[in-house]
């Protein structure tokens, strides 16, 4: 073990105020990995969910590893380090279970990358009862797992509050039939269930995929080189498919809330609570509104609790959710924080939806930036993808926005969408003018003005969402759109522009839609360090970029994720992408 490595590690976690501690003596020794560097995982209030979750089982010691930062990397291959964890420094590799949480797709290279770190085998297929059972879990994989699987054991579908216990019980249960564990109270490898033996339990129990069990199937498309998608078949009584958990909201223990304070994160001097999870809205391109179903709240004591139990660490509070205004209480939330002397905060906030009581509330805390996301610059296009608010509703709420102090305000939008024409982009240019207007007009007392951002994101069509079957924009197409809207807003003052790359709209759309062919460019990515090269030669391998990422699929086309029940219904979502497009997928393309 390298002294630097493990030295830097224990600094770190000296660093950190915790809520919660592993339990040392536990049997089941796990590893929550995140697929990203200590900051990003850090600040994900899921990370910090699972960590809890896990080490409030008696029998558990849950300890965390992220991917080293760059230079931390270069230490470890310099010195053959294998990875470690944070809180105790030992190898991952010597973990019963190491569970990946994984938000976004493009963090799948880095779970290959950290299992070779860990000089642990790469593919599940490589793996014995010598190695850990590898699992992952998250938002993305719990709608198309299939990029990943050939790396993964066990897939959790669904959301961790209802999957952590029911795995951690099966694991255990059957160890306990073996035997009672070492003298000090340990798993020994003879303890613990044959692997093959857990996942077939596992598999019958809904929310846990194991990709082994089912073969994928390919069939020589007529009009293409490349074999489509065919389906799974189902091994060894796996069953057909695999249905999402849910979480049960009861009680301040469900909140999902910070865990860890550390100052190496965006948010470390504050305390982050989801009040509600899921989304009401619908937004035919985004995932949450169909598969977080139902929408569900917090009770504002419950939220109260949570933020308490961080009294007198912090005084500051963010409040997550993705529609935090359709909290029926919310204004009740955030009025009996403030009462506590707490300061409260919230990143981002829905506009069609947005009140000045809570806008009043976290600009009396000192927020000073507020992000919303308009999507679109024209009505058309946001009739097309059912965002509910007009440019006049927009440019409305901006004035709330700078009237009630706020400084700066960041617009998250998408370009690429189905029909999209160069008068659309030019709305978004004069949309975005109107709001420095605005901006000047409130920020003129205040004799300071602040900044409007643009934060471009090329569409992705996601796994489960109505714009499914669409066709994304090739990266030159979405370079060109970028190139234009940074000309036409240049001299525009107090306006700047952030975008996706075109190189990571390209790999969104390879791993949302892929299936398990694109596990093999992930694992040349992670071995050569170069998308490009990994790239090319997966193409001279007979893969093909343009079938994933650049066709559009038709409404009866197998799906790599179609064997999973995530929340709405194959018809619900055609009926929604027709009402979109009028059932002409030329159009969409």
């Amino acid at each position: 073990m390298s002294s630097d490595s493990a030295l830097y590690l224990r600094r770190r976690a000296q660093r950190e105020i915790r809520l919660v501690e592993p339990n040392q003596g536990g049997r089941l020794r796990v590893v929550l990995a995140y697929p990203n560097t200590y900051a990003v995982g850090m600040s994900n209030l899921g990370m910090h969910t699972l960590y809890r979750l896990f080490n409030d089982h008696p029998d558990v010691c849950c300890e965390r590893s992220f991917l080293p930062d760059k230079h931390e990397i270069e230490e470890y291959q310099r010195r053959g380090t294998p990875l470690m964890t944070v809180e105790s420094q030992r190898p991952v590799s010597d973990a019963d279970v190491i569970a990946f949480s994984a938000s976004f797709e493009n963090d799948y290279v880095n779970v290959v990358r950290m299992l070779i770190l860990a000089n642990l085998p790469t593919r599940n297929a490589e793996r014995d009862a010598t190695h850990p059972i590898v699992i992952m879990g998250g938002a993305t994989v719990s709608i198309n797992p299939e990029p990943v699987a050939p790396f993964i054991d066990l897939c959790c579908v669904g959301e961790g509050e209802g999957l952590v216990r029911p795995l951690i019980e099966s694991i255990l249960g059957q160890a306990n039939s073996k035997k009672t564990g070492n003298s000090c109270g340990q798993l020994t490898d003879s303890d613990l269930p044959t692997r093959a033996a857990l996942l077939q339990s596992l598999a019958a129990s809904p929310g846990f995929y194991v990709p082994s069990l089912y073969e994928p199937r390919y069939d020589q498309a007529e009009t293409s080189d490349y074999p489509t998608f065919a389906g799974l078949t189902p091994q060894d009584g796996a069953p057909p498919c695999v249905t999402k958990v849910r979480a049960v909201f009861e009680g301040p223990e469900t909140v999902a809330s910070t865990s860890i304070l550390t100052p190496e994160t965006e948010f470390g001097d504050r305390a982050m609570i989801e009040v509600a999870r899921g989304c009401t809205k619908g937004c035919r391109y985004c995932w949450v509104g169909y598969n977080i179903l139902p929408f569900r709240v917090h009770k504002v004591d419950d939220v109260l609790a949570a933020a308490e139990r961080w009294l007198p660490t912090t005084q500051r509070v963010g409040l997550v959710a993705t529609a935090l205004l359709d909290h029926p209480d919310i204004e009740a939330i955030a009025s009996s924080l403030r009462e506590r002397g707490l300061q409260v905060f919230s990143p981002s906030l829905i506009i069609s939806t947005l009140r000045e009581p809570l806008l009043r509330c976290v600009v009396e805390s000192g927020q000073r930036s507020i992000t919303i996301a308009p999507e679109a610059g024209s009505d058309r296009m946001r009739e097309l993808i059912m965002k509910k608010i007009t440019n006049e509703e927009i440019l409305e709420k901006t004035r709330m926005i700078f009237r009630a102090g706020v400084l700066n305000l960041k617009n998250y939008v998408i370009i690429g969408l189905p029909g999209e024409t160069e008068a659309d982009l030019q709305d978004l240019v004069s949309l975005c003018t109107a709001m420095r207007e605005i901006m000047i007009e409130e920020s003129r007392d205040r004799g300071r003005i602040g900044t409007i951002t643009l934060s471009v994101n090329c569409l992705i069509p996601k796994p489960a969402t109505p714009f499914q079957w669409a066709k994304q924009i090739r990266p030159s197409e979405y370079a060109a759109k970028l190139r234009w809207l940074r000309r036409s807003l240049a001299k525009v003052p107090n306006v700047v522009i952030e975008a996706m790359s075109p190189r990571s709209a390209e790999i969104q759309a390879l791993t949302s839609r892929g299936d398990r062919r694109v596990g093999d460019l992930l694992e040349l990515w992670a071995e050569t360090g170069s998308w490009r090269q990994a790239v090319r030669t997966w193409e001279e391998r007979g893969g093909s970029v343009d079938h994933f990422a650049f066709r559009a699929l038709k409404p009866n086309d197998p799906l790599p994720w179609g064997h999973l029940r995530t929340g709405a219904s194959s018809a619900a979502l055609g009926n929604q992408w027709n009402k979109a497009v009028g059932g002409n997928v030329d159009a969409a393309a």
